[in-house]
């Protein structure tokens, strides 16, 4: 994925510092799930079929990233430049 093919694949993408950030698995939220996979060296993944559980994770998803596109404004994380 990447930011310059954006507006052709009619998306938005904020972009974490990955020293900052060490994301070591990848979380998708669809209907009532929540799909959560890791493809590190152990390969593993989980489907999590909840209305709440998946409305949560959404408010969670919400929050960072109303946060993190205050920050893209400011171009600092947690009162660092990025």
């Amino acid at each position: 994925m990447h930011a310059k093919d954006n507006k052709e694949e009619l998306r938005e993408t904020i972009i974490l510092p990955r020293k900052d950030f060490p994301v070591s698995n990848e979380i998708n939220i669809y209907q009532n799930k929540v799909a959560i996979m890791s493809f590190g060296d152990e390969k593993i993944g989980i489907i999590i079929e909840s209305q709440q559980i998946a409305d949560t994770q959404r408010a969670i998803f919400n929050l960072l990233w109303k946060s993190l596109k205050k920050t893209q404004k400011t171009g600092k994380i947690d009162g660092k430049s990025s």
